[in-house]
């Protein structure tokens, strides 16, 4: 086989380029959504994992497969190449929606396991300890997107001039998105660590085993959630919005108020 994958791409490129290549880095424990700025070669050195191994990989992925649970099979490279309104929308149909719906059934799961097996494993307390603020944290998140920045977003997007949006200055608001994508993956991390990489116990009742698939399958969801902003619609919101200000400054229009 030849392989044509540069270890020095980013990580955030290489997935940008073909989706399925995600579900190899989850194979890896790669971290390519907050982590997507690393180069291939430095990221599988980091994760002690054989780079000729990670690129055979990526690879055979091809260009449809893995990825977030609630990824549409149909185009699924598409929302690579779409504009940021586009693009915001398509986050909040797929990756929001999916976790509004996933959240309640998995934190369903958690108090049947913890009532039923808490006293042998009482890790799954953690467990569950650790999702509920998770979840907390991310309804927040949520709502501050839909109700804020991704609105924000949208009037970026039909912007023609720089006075359509009013207002310059989202670096702010996206810094604070990055830090809360930032504890976000922490939180995914503890709950793969205290579930040995969501693999249930030798005694564990289908409830148990559905409990840590549920989580596996967020955490793939989110990490392609967070590249998505993190490694592709933050850069075009921040390209976008400083076209327009440099444009109304070439034609002498004066500085937007921030």
């Amino acid at each position: 086989m030849t392989l044509t994958i540069d270890p020095d791409s980013t990580l955030g490129t290489l997935v940008n380029e073909v989706p399925a290549r995600a579900g190899v880095f989850e194979e890896y424990g790669i971290d390519f959504c907050c982590g997507g700025s690393r180069t291939l070669r430095a990221a599988s050195e980091a994760a002690g994992v054989s780079l000729p191994a990670v690129v055979q990989a990526l690879e055979e992925a091809g260009s449809v497969g893995a990825g977030a649970a609630a990824e549409p099979q149909v185009a699924q490279s598409g929302w690579a190449a779409m504009e940021i309104g586009a693009l915001a929308g398509h986050i909040i149909d797929v990756h929001h929606t999916y976790l509004k719906r996933a959240f309640p059934r998995i934190a369903e799961l958690a108090d049947k396991v913890v009532n039923a097996h808490g006293e042998n494993h009482p890790e799954v307390l953690e467990v569950r300890s650790v999702f509920t603020h998770l979840r907390e944290e991310l309804e927040e998140h949520l709502q501050r997107e839909e109700r804020a920045l991704f609105p924000w977003i949208q009037q970026l997007a039909a912007a023609v001039t720089v006075e359509d949006i009013g207002v310059a200055g989202v670096e702010g608001p996206i810094s604070c998105m990055y830090s809360e994508h930032d504890d976000a993956a922490v939180a995914l991390g503890t709950l793969r660590s205290l579930t040995r990489d969501f693999s249930p116990p030798a005694d564990a009742c289908p409830t148990f085993i559905a409990f840590y698939g549920a989580l596996r399958e967020m955490e793939a969801d989110i990490h392609l959630h967070i590249h998505k902003e993190n490694n592709l619609l933050f850069g075009k919101v921040l390209a976008r919005e400083q076209r327009l200000v440099d444009a109304a400054e070439a034609a002498g229009t004066p500085s937007l108020q921030t």
